[in-house]
């Protein structure tokens, strides 16, 4: 194999990450891991030179000089005639100058070079969109999103599409928002105007509205989400999935008896879903209802026996019923599955903090009333383990801290390029006259 075959990767993993185009947490994983991969098998002088030209030949493309930018890459082809980078580069300057029969074969070339690599597909879809191709450009959009979801400039492609072409179908409206959604959750105009063209065209589409209000659940803005889940209830009423999606918005807006009567009526219908019983427990738990918020939880771990977050609200009820034990054992569970939830550290502290003081108590009582050794003895045992919880739950704040740190720096920084390797993924607009 080639050992430029890896290159493109390396660059198109890198541009992701310049472009911004992954969500954060996905991007440092699959950039970390792939680049390990990958820079063990690059010849790094010339990938050095040919890192170098396509700059050069960006800087060209940019400032309109495109015969210069054609002869630069041409460079960087002949030291990697494989490179669906360049291919798509030297294509795009192709189409940007009118030359559409090469622009074409380079695109195809690049296809051909890497089938992984999405601009190339983004390309070749701007290319037949220029052409009015709306059914090629369709296809090719599509192709490049499968391979590269949550580019944000490929959504815009594609959403430019489905305007240009009068899209009739709701449901490419709906899933459109979706994926706007994934990669800008919060304010997401985008996915908003999308799952409004959804409903604008299919206005007893239950999935739609169900969308929209998870929208504007993630917006913070339960109001609105719990319109859009009792309009989409009334056209879907016995739908497990969005009864419990309006659960939880009740349950976020703090408003726990709704959030307990539509938990219920989730279950009614689907007595499995260990998420519901989670939810009902929960609310039950901040009613304090703590016999029926213990009932719940149970319920939910046995169907979720490894979900940290229920053995931690199930903890929470049994720290409310000063079952101290139980609440350290469900609490020591959750350290075991989610060793780096600083919260669980916190909360351990508190509990030791909460013994400390009933040990304390005793002691001073059995103290004020010993008469004898042994009665001095049993008090003496009380202060001792007074202090023993004191010290827990000092060492318990302590871990919480080094967590905090721990996850405040995990991501650590990553070495920036400072110079373009990849022209970027065009959106339609930008190579319109």
């Amino acid at each position: 194999m080639k050992k430029f075959s890896f290159t493109t990767i390396v660059i198109a993993i890198i541009f992701c990450l310049m472009s911004n185009a992954f969500a954060e947490d996905d991007a440092y994983k699959r950039i970390g891991n792939q680049f390990d991969q990958i820079s063990k098998n690059v010849d790094h002088n010339k990938h050095s030179k040919w890192l170098d030209l396509n700059g050069k030949g960006s800087k060209h493309f940019e400032a309109g000089n495109y015969d210069k930018a054609i002869k630069t890459l041409d460079k960087a082809l002949k030291i990697a005639p494989r490179s669906a980078v360049t291919l798509t580069n030297i294509g795009a300057v192709y189409l940007k100058t009118g030359d559409r029969d090469k622009a074409a074969k380079f695109f195809v070339e690049a296809v051909e070079a890497n089938p992984n690599y999405a601009n190339a597909w983004n390309m070749r879809g701007v290319m037949y969109f220029r052409e009015s191709d709306f059914d090629k450009a369709r296809e090719n959009f599509q192709k490049a999103h499968e391979l590269f979801p949550d580019n944000k400039t490929i959504l815009n492609n594609l959403a430019a599409l489905y305007a240009k072409e009068d899209n009739r179908n709701a449901e490419d409206w709906r899933q459109l928002g979706a994926a706007y959604e994934k990669i800008q959750f919060k304010g997401s105009d985008k996915a908003a105007e999308c799952y409004s063209k959804a409903l604008e065209l299919a206005p007893n589409n239950a999935a739609a509205w169900n969308s929209l209000a998870t929208l504007y659940y993630g917006m913070e803005n339960y109001d609105k989400a719990i319109e859009c889940y009792d309009k989409a209830l009334r056209l879907s009423p016995t739908d497990s999935v969005i009864l419990q999606n309006l659960a939880f918005v009740y349950l976020r807006a703090e408003n726990y008896a709704e959030a307990a009567k539509f938990f219920a009526k989730v279950l009614e219908l689907a007595p499995k879903k260990a998420n519901s019983h989670y939810g009902l427990g929960v609310a039950y738990y901040k009613l304090e209802d703590n016999e029926n918020a213990e009932i719940s939880l149970k319920k939910a771990l046995e169907l979720a026996p490894n979900t940290a977050k229920i053995w931690q609200v199930l903890g929470d009820v049994y720290f409310a019923k000063k079952d101290y034990a139980k609440a350290i054992e469900h609490f020591n569970k959750v350290v075991e599955l989610d060793p780096d939830n600083e919260e669980i550290y916190t909360k351990l502290a508190e509990v030791y903090d909460a013994m400390s003081k009933v040990f304390k108590a005793a002691y001073e009582k059995a103290a004020a009333r010993a008469t004898t050794p042994e009665d001095e003895l049993e008090a003496a045992k009380l202060e001792l383990a007074a202090s023993k919880c004191r010290n827990a739950a000092m060492d318990f704040r302590h871990k919480a801290t080094v967590v905090r740190f721990k996850n405040f720096t995990h991501k650590g920084g990553l070495v920036m390029f400072s110079h373009l390797f990849d022209f970027g993924f065009y959106e339609i607009n930008f190579l319109e006259d």
